[in-house]
């Protein structure tokens, strides 16, 4: 951990060297932010620039692959103006799951509130049942399966944040704390982590606890509780 504090603080630094006044936000999110990183964890950046053109993208583009090196890198990238018109669904995970390095998301804390909470529910269900569909009958793929289960975790979160108004960002106490139906799927969204063992009656199983709950969520929340 104390590798990724000394590279985090490079990064820090470096950015507000090449880009100064032009930083609005940076932080990281993921594991890491968590605190449950593990060996293979890679580093989730969200930066935010007061302006993004794309001679600003190549700039940082370039800057990660100085500093970057041996290093496993993603994340997210947005002008301000442009996050200040996003989906408030996804602005609500974005807000709660990001810790920041220097500066701040406050600017757009008005949008983050319980409709938020239930937009994102909305979403993320249709897309992950609808992608459950898609991948049993025509790709059958693990890794896809498993994308759709990372998401089910974000939704089991703002779920509980529209319930509890409270956003939970460790998945361990999340775990502790939702209701059954969502415990189940979080359980198997952790086997997915930990590399579980990719038979064809598990597809099938966790498909269809997948396409059962995403199902209910749609009916529940589609009448917007």
């Amino acid at each position: 951990m104390e590798d990724i504090k000394v590279w985090l603080k490079l990064f820090t630094d470096r950015m507000r060297t090449m880009f100064s006044d032009n930083i609005c936000c940076l932080g990281i999110q993921g594991s890491y932010a968590r605190g449950e990183a593990g060996p293979d964890s890679d580093i989730d950046l969200v930066v935010v620039f007061h302006k993004l053109s794309f001679d600003v993208l190549q700039q940082y583009k370039k800057l990660l692959g100085e500093i970057g090196k041996g290093m496993t890198l993603c994340g997210f990238v947005c002008d301000r103006q442009i996050l200040s018109e996003w989906n408030d669904g996804e602005l609500l995970q974005l807000y709660f799951d990001t810790l920041p390095l220097y500066g701040n998301l406050t600017f757009i804390s008005k949008k983050i509130n319980r409709q938020a909470a239930l937009k994102l529910v909305q979403q993320n269900s249709n897309n992950i049942y609808h992608g459950c569909c898609h991948n049993y009958l025509f790709d059958r793929d693990w890794q896809l399966l498993r994308n759709q289960y990372k998401a089910a975790v974000f939704t089991v979160k703002a779920k509980y944040y529209y319930s509890h108004d409270t956003y939970i960002t460790s998945h361990q106490q999340l775990q502790q704390s939702a209701d059954a139906d969502d415990k189940e799927i979080l359980s198997i969204a952790a086997m997915f982590k930990n590399n579980c063992q990719k038979k064809p009656e598990l597809l099938e199983e966790y498909s269809s606890k997948l396409l059962a709950w995403s199902s209910k969520n749609i009916i529940e929340f589609g009448k917007g509780q």
